[in-house]
């Protein structure tokens, strides 16, 4: 089956941004006739068809919101999403949601989806590294878009973040305070997020005079799906077995943490006496283990009805209701790991 041609292949044949090619597209914005020229050629050349349906309602809301998320296994992406959902629904919105399956390529062909749905913001939860500048950037110059939990400094977009480094920074002092020279570090594939907190694990150990050894930074390929259980806990079961002298584990997210306290329980470390684990995210997950995990709590409840909130300001065009990045506060809550 061929493949679909899109805006974005339009956007890259002609040389001009998505924004740009989306308003010739309409016709509701004001463009150098030179510029239409060769957007229409790259259309004519692409024998690109839009979305009539989509561009007859120009100008009418549609109450809907995209919401692009990396999956939809990891609680802390359908707690946040609870939050969004919760004030679209008070505001008669209706949420499109889509999962890349941390693809992205899939990412992209949602994101193009939406655009032809004629959504009236679209919302992109941990959005891949170079989504944002290539992408959501353009896009958001014509159409309302929140990033929430992406990297964001640089970025001319709206975000809505949790304090991730204060609350990495609070989980790795807590143990350092509790006596641990020997903190393993479990973290995922390549995102922002896991890159900044090892960033600052490998920035902290030092300051606090402790020798920073690559054999403790554990890596797995998954993050965000159920496989990263069965694949955090056979690393950690190797690492423990190559390194007993491990006191401590910082997971990057609560479902490695689960993985973790599986390796930990397979090998009968006594847990806290022999080994503290701490999580990420304070998913509803961390009160049903045994013994309950440590976590750092996100609030993604919160993040997800500031989020929704912000992109309903936007769209009704009240941008100072909107900040372009909103931080908000972490909180360590420990447990019995």
């Amino acid at each position: 089956m061929d493949k679909k041609t899109t805006i974005i292949d339009v956007a890259q044949l002609s040389g001009f941004s998505i924004a740009t090619v989306s308003r010739v597209l309409n016709g509701n914005y004001p463009v150098k006739d030179s510029t239409r020229e060769k957007v229409q050629k790259a259309i004519e050349t692409l024998s690109f068809s839009p979305n009539v349906l989509a561009r007859g309602l120009l100008g009418a809301k549609t109450y809907t919101i995209g919401i692009i998320v990396p999956s939809l296994e990891n609680l802390f992406f359908t707690e946040l999403i609870r939050g969004i959902d919760e004030i679209l629904l008070a505001n008669e919105y209706t949420a499109f949601i889509c999962s890349t399956n941390d693809d992205l390529e899939l990412e992209k062909k949602h994101m193009t989806n939406l655009i032809d749905r004629r959504v009236d913001g679209i919302i992109s939860i941990s959005p891949e590294m170079k989504m944002i500048g290539k992408e959501y950037e353009s896009i958001s110059k014509s159409l309302p878009v929140i990033l929430v939990n992406g990297e964001h400094d640089g970025y001319d977009c709206h975000f809505v973040s949790s304090d991730q480094a204060t609350g990495t920074i609070k989980a790795l002092e807590y143990l350092i305070e509790e006596g641990h020279g020997k903190i393993a570090f479990l973290r995922g594939h390549n995102t922002y997020s896991y890159n900044l907190k090892e960033n600052l694990y490998r920035r902290l150990l030092p300051e606090h005079a402790i020798e920073l050894e690559e054999s403790l930074i554990i890596r797995i390929n998954a993050g965000n799906s159920l496989a990263t259980i069965d694949e955090s806990c056979e690393a950690v079961l190797t690492c423990l077995k190559k390194r007993k002298d491990i006191t401590a584990i910082f997971s990057c997210n609560d479902l490695m943490a689960v993985g973790a306290l599986k390796a930990s329980v397979q090998l009968g470390k006594r847990i806290p006496e022999e080994l503290r684990i701490i999580g990420f995210d304070n998913t509803i997950t961390c009160s049903i283990t045994q013994p309950t995990l440590s976590s750092v709590d996100q609030k993604m409840r919160i993040l997800g009805t500031t989020a929704a909130n912000n992109i309903l300001a936007l769209i009704a065009g009240n941008d100072a209701n909107s900040q372009k990045k909103v931080i908000l506060e972490t909180q360590l809550i420990i447990r019995n790991t």
